[in-house]
């Protein structure tokens, strides 16, 4: 009978207070199911509701788990995240990283390491660890010149990244200022700022800011 069904805003609000594991099992049962949990109001909603559950992820080399805050006695979770099944084995010259994390979400790069070449081959993704979904990002490269073709054994390059959501565009963005460090050549310092849009799929070159970050190593 029609007046059996609920009423999409009852049902969102059930789906909302579930477990994760149950939404992955109710995800694949119907099309509308699907559609409710995959949108983004959807997300908000269900991280509002359990927003007292936290979970702490670890990484160890390439690998990722999952640690229970509140129940410190129960094992680590092994991960299956994006890089798992394709990840090419770890050299000298590359590694993993957690760039950061919001609202559930992570970000993660795997590739080359920045501080030999910002524009060495190198991959980010934003991973859902609760819906196992992943989103890779366009790599952009930087207008700088290739560090290991210089002679100059003083100049270094750094990049970071930030990871983040902004509240008035509803968007998450990702934060990368990377640039060739010479002490011999204050002007070297500059860094290159790019901003990436999750709801555009695009960077956005930003004015260079007008300080320098600086590294240390100890």
């Amino acid at each position: 009978m029609a007046g059996d069904v609920l009423l999409p805003e009852l049902l969102t609000e059930i789906l909302s207070r579930l477990p994760v594991k149950s939404l992955l099992r109710f995800r694949s049962t119907s099309k509308s199911l699907k559609s409710i949990i995959d949108s983004h109001n959807f997300t908000n909603l269900h991280l509002k509701n359990n927003s007292l559950n936290f979970n702490l992820i670890l990484q160890l080399n390439t690998d990722l788990y999952q640690l229970d805050l509140p129940n410190l006695t129960k094992s680590m979770i092994p991960l299956n995240h994006p890089f798992s099944t394709n990840i090419a084995p770890v050299t000298r010259n590359s590694n993993m990283g957690l760039i950061g994390s919001c609202n559930g979400l992570i970000a993660i790069s795997y590739g080359q390491i920045a501080f030999r070449d910002p524009n060495g081959p190198n991959e980010i993704t934003i991973w859902n660890p609760n819906t196992r979904k992943h989103r890779i990002i366009p790599f952009l490269p930087l207008a700088i010149p290739n560090i290991l073709e210089s002679d100059n054994i003083h100049r270094f390059s750094l990049c970071v990244h930030g990871f983040g959501f902004d509240p008035l565009s509803g968007d998450y963005k990702l934060l990368r200022i990377a640039w060739i460090a010479d002490p011999n050549e204050r002007s070297s310092f500059v860094p290159h700022v790019r901003l990436f849009n999750s709801k555009t799929n695009s960077w956005k070159i930003i004015p260079a800011m007008p300080y320098a970050l600086v590294y240390a190593q100890t």
